[in-house]
């Protein structure tokens, strides 16, 4: 069986991916010269979980292989873990996957990647790790993900681990509070500047959702 999915260059750009899965035992990655370290990686990191790497033949293509890196982990674990039945309910073929998966199954973004403004046209979904989901707190169609087992529980059960952020983000609205100027001085350069800021006062004066505002 092959399956497809949209995965994210270097560049920022989306690259389609494709994962052949038949029985066997041997991983090739076509083009690409770290393949061979791939099963042990990600093998790893499916442990914590209970999954394993499995013994089948595993050929991945990809029309751009030298501008991927590590944050294609996320696209191929899933591949692999639906292909060897680990994972029993998948996503459709027009879902994107991007994140760079450690030894603990932790997913993570590579550091300088270019984050995206928009979702491929042919995608219907993104799964991200979190802080690309922050980029986009309120939008339903990127989820956000911290390990492989958010991103099963999401697949198979339609759990979200994201959805904290999408509330904190719905509830933060400027307070309707009626300042001095200077009041309105010190607080234009605590916001500016994120500085470190003491507040003290009764309950439900504001300060929660002044501080939201301010570091969120």
């Amino acid at each position: 069986m092959v399956y497809e999915f949209t995965t994210w260059s270097a560049k920022g750009a989306a690259v389609p991916l494709q994962v052949s899965i038949e029985p066997g035992y041997k991983f090739q990655w076509i083009g690409r010269r770290d393949g061979h370290q791939i099963p042990q990686r990600l093998h790893a990191a499916f442990r914590p979980s209970g999954w394993k790497w499995p013994g089948k033949r595993i050929t991945v293509l990809c029309p751009s292989e030298s501008e991927l890196h590590a944050g294609s982990d996320l696209a191929l674990a899933v591949a692999v873990l639906l292909g060897s039945g680990q994972w029993r309910q998948g996503p459709q073929a027009s879902w994107a996957f991007y994140g760079a998966v450690d030894l603990f199954g932790k997913v993570s973004s590579v550091s300088g990647d270019p984050i995206p403004e928009h979702l491929p046209p042919h995608c219907e979904g993104l799964v991200v790790p979190m802080d690309w989901k922050a980029r986009w707190p309120e939008n339903p169609a990127v989820i956000g993900v911290s390990t492989l087992q958010e991103v099963c529980d999401f697949l198979a059960r339609g759990l979200r681990a994201d959805s904290r952020i999408s509330h904190r983000s719905a509830e933060a609205t400027w307070p309707n509070l009626r300042l001095s100027k200077d009041m309105q001085w010190l607080f234009l350069v605590v916001a500016a500047g994120r500085h470190p800021t003491f507040l003290m006062g009764p309950p439900g004066t504001g300060k929660t959702q002044m501080a939201r505002l301010w570091w969120k």
